[in-house]
């Protein structure tokens, strides 16, 4: 009996501790998802606020890198995102990339590129009485939007003339603030991206080639083709023809002596040789060639040796080359041409496609 009053005893005890240690494990899960929650959005967030007294921009491309310096090979310190503003600490290069100094708002400094299309000035930077101070975190009510980031002038200053009929206002009176209007939109904020570049020939005739990026045409004209002959020939019906053939002669008789003997004399008319015998021969002088003819009268002449056609040697002018096919040819080189395209839905501006 004594048992079940215990046990009666114990168990709203039991529910009592169990229901302390459920409240407190949502109440401490709460806390650090909140903490948690902070501690992201301090990390996300690294936009600065809008400004109208400072010299501001605004990303208007997917993501830009931030660099330790102005290099391109620089390293990559962190990202500025489409949409966000930032506040220009350095604006003074000339280079093509035009490197702009940031800070943002978790701490990062370093430069960004403010090249055509990826940031745009918010203001002119300038000054009033009312906006000077920085805690006042106005947003404007139109944004200059143009696709080059141009870094603002400071406008002329035009004294204070006091008007003669009228008292001098203290230095206590607040100036009246500027009437210089906010410049309007000039166009949408568009993105970017590089047009596709393509290298073009004249004509298919011509061949591409990839790695010098030229183009090259081999032109064959036989306009340039010319003939040549020897001389005393002329070049008739494809051949070089003889123009100037020697007239026949008759041979002279060469007498020598057989089996070598060189002790030829001539005694009492009669020619002979101390070993051998007598040997006739007929020979010609020099251009000539001995020719038998036979027939009724059988006779030795002397004509020209020369052949009364021959074919004529083929060269090219005019910086033309002979082939050896026989044609003549040249070939021409000029640079490939560059051409830019885009996609559907964007329009070309020099190297860029920028969204309609």
């Amino acid at each position: 009996m004594k048992k079940k009053k215990i046990i009666l005893l114990l168990i709203p005890f039991f529910i009592i501790s169990i229901a302390i240690i459920i409240i407190g494990f949502q109440y401490f899960s709460t806390k650090n998802e909140k903490e948690l929650k902070k501690l992201q959005e301090k990390n996300l967030v690294q936009s600065n606020q809008r400004k109208i007294s400072e010299n501001q921009i605004k990303i208007v491309t997917e993501y830009i890198r931030i660099r330790e310096k102005k290099s391109v090979n620089s390293n990559i310190i962190g990202k500025v995102k489409e949409g966000e503003i930032y506040t220009v600490l350095d604006d003074s290069d000339t280079s093509k990339y035009k490197w702009i100094k940031i800070e943002t708002s978790n701490g990062i400094k370093g430069y960004i590129s403010g090249q055509e299309g990826y940031v745009i000035s918010l203001n002119n930077n300038i000054s009033t009485p009312e906006t000077n101070n920085d805690t006042n975190n106005i947003q404007t009510p139109q944004e200059q939007t143009t696709n080059v980031y141009i870094p603002p002038q400071q406008p002329p200053t035009v004294p204070n003339i006091p008007n003669q009929n009228t008292q001098q206002s203290s230095p206590s009176t607040s100036p009246k603030p500027s009437t210089n209007p906010i410049p309007k939109p000039t166009e949408k904020e568009k993105k970017s991206i590089n047009a596709t570049k393509e290298y073009k020939c004249p004509s298919p005739a011509w061949e591409y080639n990839s790695i010098q990026k030229t183009c090259s045409y081999m032109s064959a004209n036989n306009d340039y083709r010319v003939y040549q002959c020897l001389d005393g020939y002329e070049y008739s019906n494809g051949l070089c023809q003889l123009t100037n053939k020697l007239e026949s002669i008759e041979p002279k008789n060469q007498i020598t002596c057989t089996s070598g003997d060189q002790y030829l004399t001539y005694v009492g008319g009669q020619y002979s040789c101390r070993k051998g015998s007598i040997s006739y021969k007929k020979v010609c002088p020099a251009g000539y060639t001995l020719k038998y003819y036979s027939g009724t009268i059988s006779i030795y002449a002397c004509v020209d040796k020369r052949p009364s056609s021959m074919k004529p040697t083929t060269i090219c002018t005019e910086g033309y080359t002979l082939s050896t096919e026989g044609f003549c040819y040249k070939i021409f080189i000029e640079p490939a041409t560059i051409s830019y395209s885009c996609p559907d839905g964007y329009t070309l501006k020099e190297d860029k496609c920028y969204e309609k």
